[in-house]
């Protein structure tokens, strides 16, 4: 048992870093020891996939499996550390549930099917509904996936409504997305260095140790080498505020806009808000209106580039607002169509309610689960009301068995593309592994 005193056991999400820089190697990983010899492994450089953090790894494999993860050296963003998440949260694919071949509805049985049969049935599916339909993509998909979807839903589909959003959001959270986080590029954004420069970084909505652990170290850093000041407004004291010697100001749920509407901050202040924002009513409208700068910091890595690639009903790609005629006839144009739909998009819960009340007729859903949502009855019972539903995912669960037709796709380290950040820095994905069965990529 690692401990760093008696009976003290060493509980960090960030555990794993002691022993890949143990220098005599007496520290292990239980989930490697005995796997492999370091000489027998291939070496990959990619980017972890659990949060918008953006941190380099390396990942090793041997006969075509990943045997462990590693933090890669990456000076301007994640240094030489990662979180436990990141480290050993990688075998999520390998259960009996992984999704190897499609599957088609037959009666009430899902059974196996040819690529080409099971994309007739749902080419037909979906012909049949129409523009009546609604795509869910999730935030764990890579920009490059992301924007096919986007391009589906507009081009083939004839639709605006899709959205990311497996989460509480709001209308509010849309317009601000739209306004001050698409279309953002890199160099005028806030970066790590920039919170490592700050004098006064103020958290609102957003708990970093938990939600964006690279981003909690190097804050905790600056803390300690550089003395910045951290504010959180909260209604308790967390660990991660105790560990960032941070001022916590009361805060009860709900009342973070008027509390930081009151507040004087100076010219050179940073806030960094979280993605719960999103439903507290004008939290995100009172850190536009502040004057200060300020970033958005969502949970996963996927949301930044879902953003970009118009995966919003209120978006197209490149942050442009799907309510301006000229940007659609732009991306017409672009994309060789007759024309971009104008009609206004509706969000996730948008669409299960139009579901249910028999107004949206077929979903097509990539990378999510029910219980991504708040409420898994509602996205539940809005797939069953619903005449087609195609599902692309990698392992079975509650809707992958609703749905009509289900297609199989790679994990991640089978395949190649990229995120954003929280940055908006492009972060590389490399295939670690090669799929030695059915699935395709999601952008194929």
């Amino acid at each position: 048992q690692v401990g760093y005193y008696e009976d003290h056991p060493y509980n960090s999400y960030f555990s794993g870093n002691v022993v890949q820089i143990c220098p005599v190697g007496a520290l292990t990983s239980a989930s490697y020891r005995f796997q492999s010899r370091p000489f027998d492994l291939v070496s990959v450089t990619t980017t972890c996939e659990h949060c918008a953090g953006g941190c380099q790894l390396r990942v090793d494999s041997r006969h075509n499996v990943v045997r462990r993860r590693l933090a890669g050296d990456d000076p301007a963003v994640n240094e030489e550390w990662n979180c436990d998440k990141g480290r050993f949260a990688f075998v999520s694919g390998r259960g009996d549930d992984r999704i190897t071949t499609p599957m088609v509805r037959r009666g009430a049985k899902l059974e196996p099917a040819s690529w080409p049969e099971a994309i007739d049935i749902a080419v037909n599916g979906l012909k049949a509904a129409g523009s009546s339909v609604g795509v869910l993509t999730g935030g764990r998909l890579t920009l490059e996936a992301a924007y096919g979807y986007s391009k589906f839903a507009r081009t083939v589909l004839g639709t605006n409504n899709i959205d990311f959003r497996s989460r509480p959001a709001s209308d509010e959270e849309a317009a601000f997305l739209g306004a001050h986080v698409a279309g953002v590029r890199f160099e005028d954004a806030i970066s790590y260095a920039d919170l490592e420069q700050a004098k006064h970084v103020v958290l609102v909505a957003f708990e970093p140790e938990d939600e964006a652990g690279i981003t909690f170290l190097r804050l905790r850093k600056a803390v300690r080498k550089f003395g910045l000041k951290v504010t959180t407004l909260a209604p308790f004291t967390s660990r991660g505020s105790e560990k960032l010697n941070a001022e916590v100001i009361s805060c009860p749920p709900g009342g973070e806009a008027e509390i930081l509407a009151s507040m004087q901050l100076s010219d050179d202040a940073i806030v960094l808000v979280g993605e719960r924002a999103g439903v507290l009513p004008g939290l995100l409208s009172t850190v536009a209106a502040k004057g200060v700068r300020f970033a958005w910091i969502p949970r996963r890595a996927g949301d930044m580039g879902a953003i970009e690639a118009g995966c919003l009903p209120n978006l197209l790609p490149g942050g442009r607002p799907a309510a301006d005629a000229s940007a659609r006839v732009d991306l017409a144009t672009h994309w060789d169509v007759e024309a971009i739909p104008s009609a206004t998009g509706r969000s996730a819960t948008e669409q299960f309610r139009a579901a249910i009340a028999d107004e949206q007729k077929a979903f097509v859903t990539a990378g999510i689960e029910a219980h991504d949502f708040a409420d898994p009855n509602l996205v539940l019972t809005a797939l069953e009301t619903a005449d087609f539903v195609v599902s692309i995912e990698r392992r079975e669960n509650a809707i992958t068995d609703i749905a009509d037709v289900v297609f199989p796709v790679a994990l991640l380290e089978e395949s190649t593309g990229s995120f954003l950040n929280w940055e908006h820095r492009l972060r590389q994905v490399n295939r670690a592994t090669k799929a030695d069965r059915s699935p395709m990529t999601e952008l194929r």
